[in-house]
């Protein structure tokens, strides 16, 4: 697991210094920069490129191998389907054969990097079931032989709270971390604990004392256009991003902002405004963790800051939660909330609302970037979070996202591809 520090020492370097340099001289970025360069060779290979083992030499290259062995049809496969110099035809036969073979292909000696490079690359390229199909395995191989902070990670994504609590108590790794990483350790068990033992939710903090007995909206990003009704009176609207009621769109953009939840970037870029008074329209202010930023702490003399609970359930490395997984990980400790989510499609549109700050660095992205954000924020973690959360009673949702989450994952992944699979960028030949 990358440090804090990396992390934010990853967002100041790229202020300065161009992607690829900034991709090398953090590990932490290195599956980016291997799936871009086998992304775009996919991209623009031809039949002969296919033919020659140039893209399957690519592959192997891009998730560190040298000879595919055992696994060689698997990765044959993978190459079938990456590239764009086929029929629909013929990738629709392709994808069924890869399917098949990650179905029946025992993942148990394939090295762990491997997996989570091949699960990057799939996801990227928009073949979400095969994603899908190699992730589940893997999830059942770490919940088997993995470390246990890899374990605890799977349990704690799909909702497993009780069994990742045992296992904090009893791994002897944990017992360990506990003494190394006390305040990770702390920041696992308060998410824990108050689902299982509600009696233990934290009641006495600035921020347990504002929410409790308030009707609490997440809004945002996406414009699902199917609106409920908010209660007027003793409400929080939680939004992300938050940078003035001038920049906030959807339907709910009449609603004041009460607490905003800020990820690296936007703490920064708040941070280098000149003049940021639509932070008075807050109560809190909620950083995805501790920047070296002298503005954030000159502002607690005017505004509660604080910085999110983050339990660390990201299974594979490189891997980013998104906000809304923050947000509902940071609200955890609180115990049972009056907790409502709007405007959240889990990425099934990325369209997101009129203003939101997110909307000038999409324009920016280019179509590896826009693609590599699916295999970054992993948008099965993201979903089976926020499903598990839901079925226990967590937070209701709007009708939009109601029907998503009733969803199977091989029917969420199904969705993703309909939206931005592979297949939608295959001209016919």
């Amino acid at each position: 697991m990358v440090s804090r520090v990396s992390e934010i020492l990853y967002h100041r370097y790229r202020e300065v210094f161009d992607k690829e340099k900034t991709a090398k001289a953090f590990g932490y970025w290195k599956p980016y920069t291997q799936a871009e360069t086998f992304f775009r060779l996919a991209k623009g290979a031809t039949q002969e490129d296919l033919e020659t083992g140039k893209v399957y030499s690519a592959l192997l290259q891009a998730v560190g191998v040298r000879k595919a062995n055992q696994y060689k049809q698997l990765f044959f496969h993978i190459c079938s389907c990456s590239v764009y110099c086929i029929s629909e035809v013929e990738f629709d036969k392709h994808y069924a054969q890869l399917c098949d073979e990650l179905r029946n292909t025992d993942i148990s000696s394939l090295d762990n990097s491997v997996t989570e490079m091949l699960i990057c690359i799939l996801s990227t390229l928009g073949l979400f079931t095969a994603a899908l199909l190699l992730r589940e395995k893997y999830e059942t191989k770490v919940l088997s032989v993995g470390s246990a902070l890899q374990k605890y990670s799977v349990l704690f994504q799909n909702g497993r709270f009780r069994d990742a609590y045992e296992l904090l108590q009893k791994s002897t790794f944990f017992r360990a971390y506990k003494v190394l990483r006390p305040t990770t350790y702390a920041s696992m068990e308060q998410s824990l604990l108050p689902v299982i033992h509600p009696e233990m939710a934290d009641t006495h903090s600035s921020f347990a004392k504002y929410l409790q007995g308030k009707a609490i909206y997440i809004i945002g990003p996406s414009d699902n256009k199917t609106p409920v009704h908010l209660a007027t009176d003793n409400r929080v609207v939680i939004r992300y991003a938050y940078i003035g009621n001038g920049k906030v769109g959807g339907y709910y953009k009449s609603i004041p902002t009460d607490v905003s939840y800020y990820n690296g970037m936007h703490a920064t870029t708040v941070a280098s405004m000149d003049d940021p008074v639509f932070l008075s329209d807050l109560s809190f202010a909620v950083l995805k963790y501790k920047l070296q930023v002298p503005f954030w702490d000159t502002l607690k003399q005017t505004l509660q800051v604080r910085y999110a609970n983050r339990a660390p359930y990201t299974m594979q490395h490189g891997v980013s939660p998104n906000m809304l997984q923050i947000v509902l990980t940071d609200l955890l400790p609180y115990g049972k909330l009056n907790l409502t989510v709007l405007d959240n499609n889990l990425y099934l549109n990325r369209h997101y609302t009129e203003g939101y700050a997110s909307n000038q660095v999409q324009k920016k992205m280019d179509d590896f970037a826009f693609a590599n954000q699916f295999a970054k924020h992993d948008v099965f973690c993201n979903f089976k979070f926020t499903r598990a959360l839901f079925n226990q009673g967590l937070f209701t949702a709007d009708p939009r996202l109601e029907d998503i989450l009733s969803m199977s994952c091989e029917q969420f992944a199904e969705a993703m591809e309909n939206e931005y699979g592979h297949k939608q960028g295959i001209q016919e030949v």
